[in-house]
């Protein structure tokens, strides 16, 4: 085994202690498509006693978009206070390492190695949880790279975990505690009868059948017949009050979700994959059928659980021992396999994202498919995927219904075994046969209580998995916006860039670099640069889709910083590259959905954009429709109506990333003209002549980070 790039470090006397214990590490889930690296960093911290959430390192590690490499997790090991020895080993060498240690997994992935036994090893995978792999498997995925990481003398345990709370992702919802009232009240109601139900059926044995009362008899018939009844009608007027509850409470948890999800930042969506956020709204569908249906009566099984069993030593001491401790039992067996089926549900929820994923990404590129002939091979690796999430979910419903069976067993014993005593107490005298009766009816009453209760509790454990993964949206921080935001509504805008300095990551070089460039107000300036220079980054840093490192961005003198960037968006119309249209009517999209948008003004900026002759000659003129993200319209076409839609805001200026890169030159020449007779400033990313030629003045981005003006001859 030899240590690279590091100095050897010996480990502790605390080092061998752990090792030796080894005690479970905790499984941190990736919710960025590159983070492997920094979740396996996040489990070994929290092994240590440094407790933190994801987003919490990831805040303090800065970004890494393409991922972490073994001398970038080293770098934040040792600044949060651990030190770290990359090493390369063998796979026979992996019992020589100071557990847990990470992995190079698969020449693009890291893992956590947590145990090595005689025949396996297991490992910690943040994508999947934990696998356990044999010997002989192992050298087909580790490459010989692993990293050491040891608790240093500055690291210090900190409990700095974030929770979720639901309560806040649900705001007010009229009439939620009212109901919560009434449900709870309803269920006390039923939970009473039930407890009185079995008092009946022992008179009926004790008095009227031993006694042989007969006037007794249709007293108490008539009295278990309306009780009977009123049960029936007060079950469903609490159903109905579950099924309002739980529709108040979806609504405003989606919405909730939703809203924080559309103020989250762009890196966000760019870090994860479309079928993975969408499967974190299931995960709280889930969370809310949970809480919503479950709750209420999850509290009540509890209170019944301890008021049927104190009927029970009520009754039989002897008994009510001897079925406490078969229910207890059973209760221990569901609890002993809860962290497997805990694992064994996140590894099935995040087979179904990638299998979410491949079907949204393959519709969305059937025709990349369809051009290259790979139809066919898209199909099998569906087909592959659709497999693991299958596998994955019928290995949730086998340990369930493993458990689940030797839960019965347990019962079933517990229930002849009362019986059989039950029995020789009335054998005995010390029991009447009512008694019998009642006391299995109220044993079955405290068994089934008792086995939801535990059956819920798992439910509770088990939703642990959903709600990290709403977590990640929900404690994700959102865009900043300053305290008391300044306005700047003067027409047009200048802009200016000093001294900026923005890169994506720490470990990635500068894209912009000291950058200085003025943009003058009421004219249309090109920024100009090969690919990969930064254009694009500074037409997103202007509407503060992106923040800069340093330095600072003016708008009209106010520094961007100080308007935040909802007043700078309302100053620009843009139209960027990855622009979409949303489902609905041309005129409804170049509106953006504004109730009672006036439709002079629609067709004004229809105009603007040289796109309202194409409409006019649509059968449906301004009502039609533009399909899934304008999949009926071309190009061009898509790209007018986006600029109308932006020229519909009345925007100070307008900000456009190669938005006429489909026209033919005639178009864009007519646009230019329009644009140039509106008082606005207009900022163009081009690389097209026709586009350079109308610009008043031109910025050229280099590959060093700054930014000149030139000529108009200096652009090519």
């Amino acid at each position: 085994m030899q240590v690279a790039n590091s100095t050897a470090v010996n480990p502790t006397p605390g080092d061998l202690l752990r090792q030796w214990m080894k005690r479970p590490v905790r499984i941190f889930y990736q919710s960025e498509a590159n983070e492997c690296g920094l979740a396996c960093l996040a489990m070994v911290l929290d092994h240590h006693g440094h407790r933190l959430s994801l987003e919490q390192l990831r805040a303090f590690a800065g970004s890494y978009p393409q991922g972490m490499s073994v001398s970038d997790i080293s770098d934040v090991a040792e600044r949060k206070g651990l030190v770290a020895r990359p090493l390369r080993a063998e796979p026979d060498e992996l019992d020589q390492l100071i557990l847990p240690a990470v992995l190079h997994w698969n020449m693009d992935h890291f893992v956590v190695l947590e145990k090595v036994q005689a025949r396996k090893v297991v490992i910690l995978d943040p994508s999947q949880g934990r696998v356990e792999i044999s010997w002989a498997a192992l050298g087909r995925h580790f490459t010989g790279v692993a990293i050491e990481l040891l608790k240093g003398p500055d690291l210090k345990k900190t409990q700095g975990r974030s929770s979720l709370r639901l309560r806040s992702l649900i705001g007010p919802i009229s009439g939620l505690r009212p109901a919560l009232v009434n449900l709870g009240l309803l269920s006390v109601a039923l939970e009473l009868m039930a407890l009185a139900s079995p008092q009946g059926f022992q008179i009926v044995i004790d008095r009227v059948l031993a006694d042989g009362d007969r006037a007794l008899l249709p007293v108490v018939i008539v009295g278990l017949s309306l009780l009977a009844l009123l049960q029936l009608l007060l079950g469903w007027l609490r159903s109905w009050a579950i099924v309002w509850l739980s529709s108040q409470i979806n609504i405003g948890w989606s919405s909730g979700v939703f809203a924080r999800l559309l103020r989250l930042p762009t890196q966000y969506f760019q870090s994860r994959s479309l079928g993975d956020i969408t499967s974190r709204f299931t995960s709280l569908n889930t969370i809310q059928q949970a809480i919503s249906t479950q709750l209420v009566a999850g509290i009540l099984d509890g209170v019944m659980a301890l008021a049927t069993g104190a009927m029970l030593f009520v009754y039989s001491p002897l008994l009510g021992a001897f079925t406490s401790l078969t229910a207890l039992a059973y209760v221990g067996v569901r609890a002993l396999y809860v962290k497997r089926l805990q694992h064994a549900t996140v590894s099935s929820l995040t087979e179904d994202a990638r299998r979410q994923s491949m079907l949204l990404e393959s519709i969305r590129g059937a025709q990349t498919l369809k051009l290259f002939g790979k139809t066919g091979w898209q199909s099998s690796r569906f087909a592959n995927r659709s497999a693991a999430a299958i596998a994955a979910s019928i290995a949730v419903q086998r340990k369930s219904l493993s458990y689940a069976s030797w839960g019965g067993v347990l019962l079933s014993v517990g229930r002849l075994g009362a019986l059989a005593i039950g029995a020789s107490l009335v054998m005995e005298g010390r029991f009447t046969a009512g008694m019998l009766i009642a006391y299995a009816s109220y044993s079955e009453q405290f068994i089934s209580r008792l086995s939801a209760l535990s059956e819920y509790a798992i439910q509770l454990a088990l939703l642990g998995s959903h709600a990290e993964r709403v977590a990640d949206i929900a404690l994700a921080p959102v865009e900043k916006e300053p305290a008391e935001p300044l306005s700047a509504r003067v027409q047009p805008v200048e802009v200016e860039l000093r001294n900026v300095c923005f890169r994506y990551a720490d470990n990635q070089p500068w894209v912009l670099n000291n950058a200085n460039a003025i943009i003058p107000a009421g004219q249309m300036t090109a920024i100009t640069g090969a690919s990969g220079t930064g254009k694009s980054t500074i037409a997103k840093l202007l509407v503060g889709l992106l923040t800069v490192n340093s330095g600072e961005i003016l708008l009209n003198g106010i520094p961007l910083s100080h308007l935040g960037p909802t007043q700078a968006r309302r100053m620009f119309g843009c139209v960027m590259q990855d622009d979409a249209l949303f489902q609905g009517s041309l005129a409804e999209n170049i509106a953006l959905f504004q109730e009672g948008a006036p439709q002079q003004q629609i067709e004004h900026s229809a105009q603007a954009a040289c796109i309202h002759d194409d409409i006019s000659r649509m059968p449906m003129g301004y009502r039609t429709s533009v399909g899934d993200m304008g999949s009926t319209l071309s190009g061009g076409q898509r790209q007018r109506i986006m600029l109308a839609r932006a020229l519909y805001q009345q925007p100070q200026a307008l900000l456009l990333d190669e938005a006429t890169s489909h026209l033919d030159a005639e178009t864009e020449q007519s646009i230019n003209a329009h644009l140039k007779q509106m008082s606005l400033t207009v900022i163009q990313i081009a690389h097209r002549f026709e586009t350079i030629e109308a610009a008043d003045c031109l910025l050229r981005v280099h590959p060093d980070g700054s930014v000149s003006r030139r000529g108009k001859a200096a652009a090519y």
